[in-house]
């Protein structure tokens, strides 16, 4: 059993509102000694999970310590463009998954999550404005139930979604082993990167 197993157990264990309720736990047994600082601990504790509770902290928390990167300029694209049409090598549009749905009963089949949607949405209308392929990254992930990949489910998305040159554009998915890129028209895998 490696370290990649407990990373899950791990996560769960630091992450809130398991430190929060350690606290809690500390602080009321602080009360037996020491019974005002028992009970600051446990008063602290309490509104510190309740403000992590709260939708109104997260969207602010959002908002001061993640900004929105810039949408690229009508100048940007045109470089890419540029770059992608004279062949240049690293041009590419590559989508970061966002999760994926392991069913979702409307289409009878996996789907990918709304965060997933949006940039393959974008990642679509991008490659199409300058010819670069496009490439699409998400496996399993931890804890994950067994099936298709993101990537897979993205692939499949975007050729029923009737994309155009959906047998050329290039998708890819992670899993444990590292990236693979395949050619969505083709059951090819290719490693790249290790």
């Amino acid at each position: 059993m490696g370290i990649e197993s407990w990373k899950p157990v791990l996560a769960a264990l630091l992450l809130p509102p398991v430190p929060l309720l350690l606290l809690v736990l500390v602080g009321a047994r602080l009360i037996l000694w020491q019974r005002f600082m028992g009970w600051m601990l446990v008063l602290l504790s309490v509104i510190l999970l309740w403000l992590g509770a709260s939708t109104g902290v997260g969207e602010w928390m959002g908002r001061a310590f993640m900004s929105q990167p810039p949408p690229l300029s009508a100048e940007r694209i045109a470089a890419l463009k540029k770059a992608a049409a004279g062949g240049k090598p690293g041009v590419v549009v590559l989508m970061l998954g966002g999760g994926r749905e392991a069913f979702a009963p409307e289409y009878g089949v996996a789907s990918l999550s709304d965060p997933s949607l949006e940039r393959l949405r974008y990642g679509v209308w991008l490659s199409r404005e300058t010819g670069a392929p496009m490439m699409f990254s998400g496996g399993l992930g931890h804890a994950s139930e067994p099936g298709t990949t993101e990537a897979d489910v993205a692939a499949e998305i975007a050729q029923r979604d009737g994309c155009e040159n959906a047998g050329r554009e290039v998708l890819a998915h992670a899993d444990h082993r590292g990236v693979h890129a395949r050619d969505a028209g083709s059951a090819q895998h290719h490693r790249i990167g290790g």
